[in-house]
């Protein structure tokens, strides 16, 4: 997969934006083709004040909650961004946050909300659940038996208001004629998922037999199903106190090639959106491609890079988000859990992928390159107050945290020391405002934060025979959340305490030595 975040040029975004306010007037009737009106109410009341858009023009419910507005309609539909304490009725698994437009002279959209007066919910992430829809891949088989289920528990189990959301790469596009399995299927596969679930696009979710020209008429064709069977390819929402920005920053190029970034008229949409949007609310933007990565460490402390290629600065988004007192990005793609603190407002979480490495890949065990396994993130949010948790798929939330090795018994081919009393701690959600402790017989150990590789992966990737003719795919990257810490002795008692920027603390007792096999935690 490529690993590159695009975004438009910073000479061309900012045209773009400049372009944008000077519309923020409103358009003439003569420009575009369509004229939308409706409707937006709750139990039959009007709503007064609910912005309406097409992903182009932007316009606001009156007091007796109609609006109007004239659209290109070449994205097919309109949809509310929801208000603040209301939500939608859903179409199965979809949210009903958008009406499909004709493109005739006069379309009508009415949006009937639902009452949401609690501002105290829980949102699922997850990430890149890959369906192929292949017998030899095993994934439906594997998903069916690992994730699906193990997800589906913990939202039945979850008390109040439950949403979710998926960043992208539902299907593989690669695999949508050959094994007749892309969007109607994935959409069938979730169809006893017990909540709602916001999309965004993934790069794997687009036409591969996309046709144009342009950049923008290749984008229109591959991303047809996607508009088709899922809806808007970004939008916004907000639910209780959280504004919510869904973005697309993959132009399908057809063939399954693709450019990474956020196209002109959605950055001018974007623009205008967060216009209408105070300040003090926190915002969470949904995005598939990463914005940053860790790049090392230099003097102890971990190094950040922006993802940015010669199509895009990735600070025209972050110019747009700066203002905000707290902004989410997530995302996905890359496969592994990675937070990165961009400034001191905004941060960045890039999520392990429900489907581990590759379906393909998993006849060992369900982790990723980072040696993370397989799960997702649960948001738990009461008013402005935003706290999350990672849970891998087949363990508690609170075994779900750090993995802990002793390097006496890790072969040395997978980073291993003999002899050393040398300790490595895998720590896959942490962030900077983490903080992990190592005692030996009550005496606190020197901790060093690593940039290295996870020996288990390493190790599980080496007997998975599915490699065996793929040598080079899917190696053990190196990853900032490893942590390490020399012992005095072979088999003294040791207590890994890793606590939590919002003082959760999880611990280990280590028993020593401890065994190196495919099934620890």
């Amino acid at each position: 997969m490529k690993r590159f975040f695009l975004i438009a040029a910073l000479s061309l975004a900012s045209v773009c934006l400049a372009c944008a306010k000077g519309a923020e007037g409103g358009s003439k009737p003569t420009d575009y083709q369509v004229s939308v009106s409706g409707r937006v109410t709750c139990q039959g009341q009007p709503v007064a004040d609910a912005v309406v858009s097409d992903g182009i023009e932007i316009v606001r419910t009156d007091a007796d909650g109609r609006y109007s507005l004239f659209s290109p309609g070449r994205m097919g539909y309109v949809f509310i961004t929801v208000p603040s304490g209301y939500k939608v009725a859903n179409k199965g698994v979809l949210p009903g946050h958008y009406v499909n437009i004709k493109g005739k002279k006069a379309e009508h959209a009415d949006f009937e909300l639902l009452p949401m007066p609690d501002k105290t919910y829980t949102l699922f992430v997850m990430s890149d659940v890959h369906l192929i829809g292949n017998a030899t891949h095993r994934d439906l088989e594997q998903f069916r038996s690992t994730f699906l289920p193990d997800i589906t528990a913990a939202v039945e189990a979850t008390s109040g208001e439950v949403f979710s959301l998926s960043l992208g790469d539902m299907t593989t596009d690669s695999r949508w004629y050959h094994d007749n399995f892309a969007l109607p299927e994935y959409l069938r596969e979730f169809r006893t998922y017990p909540s709602a679930i916001y999309h965004i696009m993934g790069n794997h979710d687009n036409d591969p037999e996309a046709c144009g020209t342009t950049d923008e008429e290749l984008d229109r064709s591959a991303s047809a199903p996607y508009r088709k069977y899922i809806g808007p390819t970004y939008y916004s929402l907000n639910i209780g106190d959280v504004h919510y920005v869904m973005l697309d920053n993959i132009v399908g190029m057809g063939k399954c090639k693709y450019k990474y970034y956020i196209d002109p008229v959605q950055l001018a949409w974007l623009e205008k959106d967060l216009a209408l949007v105070d300040k003090s609310t926190p915002i969470i933007v949904s995005m598939h491609v990463p914005a940053y990565a860790y790049a090392g460490i230099s003097d102890g402390k971990p190094t950040v890079k922006k993802r940015t290629t010669q199509y895009q600065d990735v600070q025209v988004l972050i110019d747009l988000l700066e203002p905000f007192a707290e902004v989410h990005i997530l995302t996905g793609h890359d496969h592994r859990n990675r937070n990165i603190r961009i400034t001191d407002r905004i941060l960045e979480h890039n999520f392990a992928s429900a489907s581990a490495i590759s379906w393909k890949l998993n006849d060992v065990r369900v982790m990723t390159t980072d040696g993370t396994l397989s799960g997702y993130q649960l948001f738990r949010i009461d008013g402005k107050n935003v706290r999350w948790q990672y849970k891998a798929v087949g363990l508690t939330p609170e075994k779900s945290q750090f993995r802990t090795y002793d390097l006496n018994t890790v072969p040395e081919a997978y980073g291993g020391k003999p002899s050393s009393n040398e300790l490595l701690i895998n720590v896959f959600n942490w962030d900077p405002r983490w903080t992990v402790s190592v005692t030996e017989n009550g005496r606190e150990l020197l901790v060093r934060q690593l940039w290295a590789k996870d020996p288990l992966y390493a190790y599980i990737r080496d007997k998975t025979r599915a490699f065996d003719n793929r040598p080079k795919d899917w190696r053990a990257v190196n990853c900032i959340h490893l942590f390490g810490a020399k012992a005095a002795s072979a088999d003294s008692e040791i207590v890994v305490t890793v606590t939590d920027r919002f003082g959760q603390v999880y611990t280990e007792k280590l028993e020593r030595p401890k065994t190196f096999e495919e099934g620890m935690n």
